[in-house]
């Protein structure tokens, strides 16, 4: 397993509110990825802490709750149950620190946990996890959006959607609130197959289909994830991007 990550400003903001972590364990003589990109909210300080204590608190816990389990043996509902504590965890700890200075404050997460030939994925926000196979990529999460909203509605259309003036107002985030929503996917991954964590900086910049032709590119991942960059800087790097490139 390979991956590289870079986290960019942009051209139009002064901070960066976004933050990511990518480690490879092993644990019971198996690699194990985790990868993460958190994108946050609450301006200057706030969003930056956000996003960081969140990755934080999850990588902290995770590999040690792994370890009390059998990772082989272990069933989709166990793994999930395990993300679902350790982000909630994350969760309480912003919500407190909001709470007492009487702040808002949050962040997205993309999470993506690589056991064996699986993809275990949470996702809270509109950061987002795709998978690259046979040359497609695959939307994996759902964006927690209002203009996800409006979609499946069939209000307006995936192309209305990317430039709706609305496109970045979130429905969910973690530490906003103690009753939080995460959703789960599971993927079967292949030899030689990408995943991709973005925060929005880089979907909303390009689509899918400028993404997908990056992706495939038989170049190594520090050269693939610079070119998506460099593509968002061609068009204005009006966000904050961070990305996160896994070769299996």
């Amino acid at each position: 397993m390979k991956y590289f990550s870079l986290t960019d400003v942009g051209k139009k903001r002064s901070n960066n509110e976004d933050d990511y972590f990518s480690k490879v364990y092993t644990i019971q003589d198996t690699e194990v990825g985790l990868f993460m990109v958190a994108d946050g909210m609450g301006g200057y300080e706030f969003g930056e802490y956000a996003s960081k204590k969140t990755l934080e608190v999850i990588k902290d816990n995770l590999s040690v709750q792994l370890s009390e389990i059998d990772i082989h043996l272990a069933q989709s509902k166990e793994i999930f149950s395990i993300l679902k504590k350790v982000i909630q965890s994350a969760n309480n700890e912003v919500v407190n620190v909001s709470s007492n200075k009487d702040i808002f404050m949050g962040t997205t997460i993309a999470l993506a946990l690589v056991i064996e030939n699986s993809l275990y994925v949470a996702n809270v926000g509109d950061s987002r996890t795709y998978l690259l196979n046979d040359n497609k990529l695959l939307q994996v999460s759902k964006d927690n959006s209002y203009v996800q909203e409006l979609v499946d509605m069939g209000a307006i259309d995936i192309t209305e959607a990317r430039t709706h003036n609305e496109r970045n107002k979130i429905t969910r985030a973690v530490g906003v609130d103690y009753d939080l929503d995460i959703d789960f996917y599971k993927k079967k991954l292949q030899p030689n197959d990408k995943i991709l964590l973005c925060s929005d900086g880089l979907n909303t910049m390009l689509d899918d289909g400028e993404i997908e032709q990056i992706v495939k590119l038989n170049e190594p991942l520090e050269v693939i994830v610079k070119k998506l960059l460099a593509k968002v800087y061609d068009k204005g790097a009006s966000d904050n991007t961070t990305i996160t490139c896994i070769l299996i």
